[in-house]
């Protein structure tokens, strides 16, 4: 089952026609938030077509930043030219989606979570149900320098 916010487009009740009707739920995904409910109740199997806006950044920026040595930010993709963010060194089990990149648009339903990125659509894991929560990937104890954050557009 799926809540939206519901948009009626005004031209067609000019017309005295059906309004159609286009089901979006626009979520706010800060860097340093941790998990976002969106509000949007799925099931396993579902499939739902999203757009991702935004730049999110997961460390400050060294003050003598070498270029192609560090990258601190990114696009819903991720920082694609790093580590994910459990080859790092520290326990996986403190990042979001240890298999994601850092600065990746994650989600989460019940217990399990999964990689999102720049995807058009998400596919929400088979046997969940619950809640969609999004994120942006990290280690959990480490949100505090982040800064940015996505606009998640879910349909």
């Amino acid at each position: 089952m799926r809540r939206f916010v519901m948009v009626l487009l005004g031209g067609a009740l000019a017309l005295g026609l059906a309004a159609p009707t286009v089901a979006v739920t626009p979520v706010q995904v800060p860097g340093d938030a941790g998990w976002v409910g969106t509000g949007i109740e799925v099931d396993g199997g579902d499939t739902l077509d999203v757009m991702t806006l935004g730049f999110a950044q997961t460390a400050k920026i060294p003050e003598f930043f070498v270029p192609g040595e560090f990258i601190s930010g990114s696009g819903p993709a991720g920082q694609t030219d790093g580590a994910l963010c459990g080859d790092v060194g520290l326990d996986p089990a403190l990042c979001f989606v240890a298999d994601a990149y850092f600065g990746e648009l994650v989600g989460r339903v019940g217990d399990v979570t999964f990689a999102i990125g720049d995807s058009s659509t998400i596919e929400i894991p088979d046997g969940t149900s619950g809640e969609l929560e999004l994120a942006v990937n990290d280690f959990e104890i480490f949100l505090g320098d982040n800064r940015g954050a996505f606009t998640v557009i879910v349909d």
